[in-house]
């Protein structure tokens, strides 16, 4: 479940993406540009920072889940299904 917060943070993020996007690429105005990025980097630790504090505080992982072996066959059918792949031909 997202915070408030992670959803403030994200509305920041877009619009500091758009901003940094349209920032002039004209070496007159690097420093638009420069402060564009440096506003778009720290939203994107503050953002990091408040993932971290959901992945922490989300469900734990069940140990007690039962251990399965799986042969190098079927990790590589694993792999490929996984990306989208057809298996069976």
């Amino acid at each position: 479940m997202l915070t408030d917060r992670f959803s403030r943070l994200f509305g920041r993020l877009l619009s500091r993406w758009v901003k940094y996007q349209d920032a002039p690429r004209d070496p007159a105005r690097v420093t638009e540009l420069a402060a564009a990025r440096i506003e778009l980097d720290e939203v994107r630790s503050e953002i990091a920072g408040e993932r971290e504090l959901l992945l922490v505080h989300a469900a734990p992982v069940r140990s007690d889940a039962p251990r399965v072996a799986v042969s190098d066959e079927g990790l590589r059918r694993l792999r490929v299904a996984g990306i989208g792949l057809d298996t069976n031909g």
